[in-house]
């Protein structure tokens, strides 16, 4: 699949269709650059990778805003575990 880049298959969509205009008042709006949604094993390591070539090639992408949207169930998981992690003994049963 050498050659092969995902700008040579362009949605049948236009942008237009897709994207619409701000309704929230200015100073109410978040500006985001690239928005991952989820923050699954996916979204992270997509979130991670992105920002190391941010990192690595600042000069092509310039200062990009990156957000990661994630659910309420996704942030309970992530401090449950991290609550696990950093208190082992009040996780076990007994």
């Amino acid at each position: 699949m050498k050659g092969v880049r995902p700008a040579d298959y362009p949605p049948p969509f236009s942008e237009a269709e897709a994207v619409g205009a701000p309704t929230d008042a200015p100073d109410e709006r978040i500006d985001v650059g690239i928005l991952i949604v989820g923050g699954g094993p996916g979204g992270l390591a997509c979130a991670v990778r992105l920002g190391q070539l941010l990192e690595e090639h600042p000069e092509a992408h310039g200062d990009v805003p990156v957000r990661l949207l994630v659910s309420a169930e996704e942030l309970d998981a992530a401090r449950d575990a991290s609550e696990a992690l950093t208190e082992p003994d009040d996780q076990l049963p007994g």
